[in-house]
């Protein structure tokens, strides 16, 4: 049995009624007085089971309760929710990375799968090769040579890559570590 129906999905319990109106960006107080509405115009085909649907007074009531729990006091979207709501604590951030220098390593690594093959480092190698590649298009770039002359892309994306090549394979462990005191 369902209560009503918004933008066409049903409504059987509040939680029900909470989740489309928080997904779908809805003022709770706004629906709940529309499908009340309905209850009350039994010759409306939308009407809902009227005895399954808690009145507007019960809803407030309710509504009021969870204003004083501390988990809503905490998330006040929830309360009247404006936009849609994604718990993302704690978890990556990928959008800090400036995509501008994001994307100039990817030219940098889609030139290297085409000179040695797709994931050719991730096999490993002795880390002081990726040290002094590093080095090698610091220096260069340091000097005045914007960009490598093999490849045309900036030196400065390809010590990027290189730091990043290294840094993945010092925590996968991978390759020889063949620092003088390594």
């Amino acid at each position: 049995m369902m209560w009503d129906r918004i933008y066409g999905l049903e409504v059987k319990d509040i939680l029900d009624f909470r989740y489309i109106c928080l997904n779908y960006n809805l003022k709770p107080e706004q629906e709940l007085k529309r499908i009340v509405k309905n209850m009350q115009n039994p010759q409306s085909k939308d009407s809902p089971v009227s005895h399954l649907l808690p009145n507007e007074k019960d809803y407030l009531q309710e509504r009021a309760e969870r204003e004083q729990n501390q988990w809503f006091k905490d998330q006040p979207e929830m309360l009247e929710p404006t936009v849609g709501r994604k718990n993302d604590e704690g978890k990556r951030q990928w959008h800090l990375l400036p995509i501008e220098g994001t994307e100039a390593m990817v030219e940098v690594m889609e030139f290297g799968a085409k000179k040695y093959g797709d994931y050719n480092w991730y096999l490993g190698m002795d880390w002081l090769r990726l040290f002094n590649a590093v080095n090698r298009h610091l220096w260069a770039w340091f000097k005045g040579e914007e960009n490598d002359p093999e490849s045309g892309l900036p030196h400065i994306s390809h010590a990027s890559c290189c730091i990043l090549m290294l840094g993945s394979l010092i925590i996968l462990n991978k390759g020889k570590d063949d620092r003088p005191n390594g």
